[in-house]
């Protein structure tokens, strides 16, 4: 919420002002989609794929104060970065720090980061390879956190102040209750196994 600190200018009118900000970085995520879109077909669909992102109801939460805009474009990007850069070491570094920066806004992107660890493994075809890799990516992903947390004296979390509350709440259950997640992981499994 720090960048949204801008619309302090606008003085009553701050709605207003983020608005335009989660309209132009809403905009900015659906021409990165467009973008992806284009990369793995053909410009006809990739033009309709923009259209009905751009004018579906997709897009309600950019008329509220909400960071999902910036959060969705930051998403987008990294996905655009992942599969238009040439793979070297810096590549790994790069797509971490901007999943990272993701994650300031929404630490719900920590939940893509086992995702791009199975791309990642499956584009080195060597185990150690794919391993230092790998670390590198996930240090450049908790790099931001660590730098912010060091200089803009922001406490270090992996889910931000507001989630991590509520994972301490969650995350304190009996042994009887571990068995039965357990056991519907093992139902859950068992389909995903059948359906393939």
């Amino acid at each position: 919420f720090y960048f949204y600190k801008l619309s302090y200018v606008c003085d009553s009118n701050y709605l207003n002002c983020v608005r335009y900000l989660n309209i132009l970085f809403f905009t900015f995520g659906i021409y990165f989609t467009y973008l992806l879109a284009k990369k793995f077909s053909n410009k006809n669909y990739s033009k309709i794929i923009f259209i009905l992102l751009l004018v579906s109801p997709f897009n309600i939460y950019t008329a509220y104060f909400l960071p999902e805009s910036m959060y969705y474009f930051l998403i987008w990007l990294t996905f655009y970065i992942t599969f238009s850069l040439k793979v070297n070491k810096q590549y790994y570094f790069v797509i971490g720090f901007t999943l990272g920066l993701s994650s300031m806004i929404k630490p719900h992107a920590i939940f893509f980061v086992p995702v791009f660890i199975i791309y990642f493994t499956l584009l080195n075809k060597s185990l150690t390879k794919s391993f230092s890799n790998n670390s590198l990516f996930i240090l450049s992903f908790f790099f931001i956190k660590l730098i912010l947390s060091l200089f803009a004296n922001l406490d270090f979390t992996i889910f931000g102040n507001y989630y991590s509350h509520a994972i301490r709440s969650y995350t304190d259950i009996n042994f009887s209750e571990l068995l039965k997640i357990i056991n519907f992981s093992f139902i859950n499994l068992y389909g995903i196994i059948s359906f393939i």
